[in-house]
């Protein structure tokens, strides 16, 4: 019975030991990210870079949590190594251009379009060199596109009341019949009155 408890409370130990590292590492580490912009017209893009990450580690990249693109971390010059098709379609974002030539070993750096309008968080989660999860995040504000003004020579649709006209015949018409009835009538009175 003591070897029993011996083994349980060993493994509780051991247990409680891997736990706490484990949970040394949640919540992961999050810091700002860069971005070129805060806000930007709709169909526009902006440069998102983060950094603190191990060299060569993959870091995806999502915008309002669909995936963008997945990136490597201090590649000289990095496109996308994979990117999901499903958040074309539905979340309105286009496909990754490329990432820009990356500074540092441990950063990363990608363009992003942006079709969504409101706020557009963007992550990017890895690894830092410990090992520890690494989520860098950036909220760009995405406002609709104005409209430009037309010019004299538009082709935009007449939009205007299209009535002026008859109305303004039938308004001077009714006002020569109230004329013509209202001399007739004075003159059957005079006409009357005389005799």
């Amino acid at each position: 019975m003591r070897r029993l408890l011996a083994v349980v409370a060993a493994s509780i130990a051991v247990i409680g030991t891997s736990a706490g590292a484990a949970l040394a590492q949640y919540p992961p580490s999050t810091s700002s990210g860069s971005v070129s912009a805060t806000t930007v017209t709709l169909g526009n893009s902006v440069q998102f870079a983060g950094s603190g990450f191990a060299a060569g580690s993959k870091v995806t990249v999502s915008v309002n949590d669909a995936v963008y693109a997945t990136l490597v971390a201090g590649a000289s010059t990095s496109s996308a190594l994979g990117s999901s098709t499903a958040h074309v379609s539905t979340v309105a974002y286009v496909r990754p251009v490329a990432s820009t030539t990356v500074g540092a070993a441990s950063t990363f750096s990608i363009r992003v379009t942006l079709n969504k309008v409101g706020l557009n968080v963007l992550t990017g989660t890895g690894v830092d060199p410990a090992g520890n999860p690494r989520v860098v995040t950036a909220d760009v504000t995405v406002a609709a596109a104005v409209a430009a003004p037309a010019s004299e020579s538009s082709s935009l649709p007449f939009t205007g009341s299209s009535v002026i006209i008859p109305g303004l015949i039938i308004g001077l018409t009714m006002m020569a019949g109230g004329f013509l009835l209202l001399t007739t009538v004075r003159s059957r009175r005079v006409g009357s009155a005389r005799s």
